[in-house]
């Protein structure tokens, strides 16, 4: 009889053991997923509140996210060229008064240039400064201020550079200071690097 109790204790352990097992592997699996998911690749979308009817993807194809120092390149570019000592046009107020933001995180949703924001609320909460009142859309922004056309080449600093999806404040010399998504928060990126849509200038 001790050795039949001894044998049935211990097959009822493998369950046990096998059930700890899964458990602990059903965990770290999804645990793994919040930071896969924010590894977004060439080609594929994040949520972003864009739009008036509430949500819209971003593409972010165009962007090299597997290689974080082509931001942090652009950035530095950016912070190291930038000519203080010249007369300020009001654009390059506006690029002034942004990039002391950059690095700040991305929130889905926001407009806090400091706790969290999105694309839009960036390019909104930077122009209120200004006294120009945007909405919180992409689509919206599109219509607001003065159309430049020509292109890139004719755009100025200051200027509001309109995507599919996403939007940005241009720097000059090709760059774009944007919150581009929770990965990278406020960054610089190269400007065409998707179509532009539109180029609005909101102060004249």
């Amino acid at each position: 009889m001790i050795e039949t109790k001894q044998v049935t204790r211990n097959h009822s352990i493998v369950p046990a053991m096998l059930c700890a097992i899964l458990t602990f592997l059903l965990i770290t699996i999804v645990s793994c997923f919040p930071s896969y998911a924010a590894k977004a690749s060439s080609g594929e979308s994040v949520l972003v509140f864009d739009d008036g009817s509430g949500v819209v993807k971003e593409d972010l194809s165009g962007v090299d996210t597997e290689d974080e120092s082509n931001l942090v390149k652009e950035t530095e570019a950016y912070l190291g060229s930038h000519d203080t000592g010249a007369a300020l046009t009001k654009g390059q107020l506006v690029v002034n008064f942004a990039t002391q933001f950059i690095g700040n995180p991305y929130r889905f949703g926001g407009s806090s240039l400091t706790a969290g924001t999105d694309c839009s609320g960036f390019v909104m909460s930077v122009f209120r400064q200004f006294g120009v009142v945007l909405p919180h859309s992409s689509r919206e922004q599109m219509s607001c201020g003065v159309p430049v056309s020509g292109g890139l080449a004719a755009a100025q600093p200051g200027d509001v550079l309109i995507y599919s999806g996403h939007v940005g404040i241009y720097l000059g010399n090709n760059q774009m200071l944007s919150a581009l998504g929770t990965k990278y928060g406020i960054t610089v990126i190269a400007a065409n690097y998707k179509p532009i849509k539109a180029i609005r200038r909101m102060l004249v």
